[in-house]
C-alpha cells in the first residue's frame, strides 16, 4: 500500500469513526430507531391513510381479530373476525367508512408525546394492535400498539420509537370488538 493510499484509508477511517458517533450522538434514540421518526406535535393527525383509500385493516387483541379488506376505493369493506378462544367467526360487509370507526381514526390528533418508558407504569392495559394499508404501493404505514389508561379514559398510541396520547374515544375498540354486530352495513 502506497502512502497515498494509506492516507486516503485512514482519512475515510476516521471519517466513517466520526460520523458514527455523529448519528450516535445526535440521531439514535435508545431504541434503536432515528429520533424524529414518528414524533408527532401535539395537534396533529397521526393517522396517515386517507380512509377512502384504505384497502386492508386489522385490528388484533388477544382475544381476537378483525380483518377488513376491499378492493377499490371508497367501496364497502368485507369484514371477517375471528377469536383465540374458537368462538364461531364472523363475516360481514361494512360501510366505507367501517361504521364511523376509520373516520374515528382519520380525525383523531395527538394530545402530547409519551416518553416510553412511562407506558407500562401510566398506560398499563395492552388494547392490541393496528395496521392498515393503503393502496399507494412501496410506502408502508407503521403499525401501532395500543394501550389505554387504568380507568380506560386515555388511549395511547406506540409507532416506532415513539409514543403518544390521542385523543380516539374508547368505545371505538369496543365497536370493534363487537364486530359484525356493529360494524354490518345495515
Amino acid at each position: 500500500m502506497s502512502v497515498s493510499n494509506y492516507g486516503r484509508a485512514v482519512l475515510l477511517l476516521g471519517i466513517g469513526i466520526v460520523s458514527g458517533i455523529a448519528l450516535t450522538i445526535f440521531g439514535i434514540n435508545e431504541s434503536g430507531w432515528w429520533q424524529g421518526e414518528a414524533k408527532l406535535e401535539p395537534g396533529s393527525h397521526p393517522f396517515e391513510a386517507d380512509i377512502n383509500e384504505v384497502r386492508s385493516f386489522a385490528y388484533t387483541t388477544n382475544v381476537m381479530m378483525l380483518t377488513a379488506q376491499r378492493s377499490m376505493a371508497g367501496g364497502p369493506l368485507a369484514v371477517q373476525v375471528t377469536y383465540a378462544d374458537n368462538r364461531a367467526p364472523q363475516h360481514c360487509i361494512s360501510s366505507p367508512e367501517l361504521g364511523g370507526v376509520l373516520s374515528s381514526f382519520a380525525h383523531s390528533k395527538v394530545i402530547k408525546q409519551i416518553r416510553p418508558q412511562e407506558i407500562k407504569s401510566k398506560y398499563p392495559i395492552i388494547l392490541g394492535h393496528l395496521e392498515v394499508k393503503d393502496a399507494v404501493i412501496g410506502e408502508p404505514i407503521t403499525p401501532w400498539k395500543l394501550s389505554i389508561n387504568s380507568d380506560h379514559s386515555i388511549v395511547v398510541v406506540e409507532k416506532l420509537s415513539a409514543a403518544f396520547e390521542i385523543d380516539i374515544s374508547p368505545t371505538t375498540f369496543k365497536q370493534l370488538e363487537a364486530g359484525c354486530a356493529q360494524l354490518a352495513k345495515r
